[in-house]
């Protein structure tokens, strides 16, 4: 599962599983956002429900 997210840059919030479009690409956190197609993806093992 995924969420779109419509802006240039999109980061993905997996602790409330919402879609935030920002400036940030990535974060430390182990965020990942595909701001091409405007797809987050989180890579978080401690975040369900995203892939």
């Amino acid at each position: 599962l995924s969420l779109i997210c419509r802006g240039f840059s999109c980061n993905c919030d997996c602790f409330s599983h919402v879609c935030h479009c920002f400036s940030l690409i990535y974060s430390s956190i182990g965020y990942y956002s595909d701001c091409f197609s405007h797809v987050c993806y989180c890579l978080s093992l401690i975040c369900n429900g995203f892939s």
